[in-house]
């Protein structure tokens, strides 16, 4: 299950930053997910809170932003957000792109 090796990534990255803060308590992490990334948001979910039941996280919650995928033709140098996963330039039609978003999987914010 890959969301859960996920799950235990984005746990152990948490756990070293509250040892920096030991005398506060976790409410939210907060999660960039691009599009192109397979994951199951609600599995990932599933995993954090099994993860965290019986540590000092529990009752925190974990929020998963989905960021949009955007591109760049290299042709006509165009940015612009790809929909449905057409990796065509909108614009000029051309297949040669460079992806500027939409394969992040970042833990972007831990809320106190």
């Amino acid at each position: 299950m890959h969301e859960l090796s996920l799950a235990r990534e984005i746990v152990a990255i948490v756990d070293e930053i509250m040892l920096q803060h030991p005398e506060k308590s976790l409410k939210c992490v907060r999660v960039k997910v691009g599009e192109l990334n397979p994951l199951i948001p609600d599995q990932l979910q599933s995993c954090y809170e099994a993860l965290i039941a019986d540590s000092k996280l529990v009752g925190s919650r974990l929020e998963i932003i989905r960021i949009p995928v955007r591109a760049q033709c290299r042709k006509c140098a165009r940015d612009f957000r790809l929909e449905q996963f057409s990796f065509c330039c909108p614009h000029c039609e051309s297949t040669g792109l460079d992806i500027n978003s939409g394969d992040e999987l970042m833990v972007s914010e831990v809320e106190f």
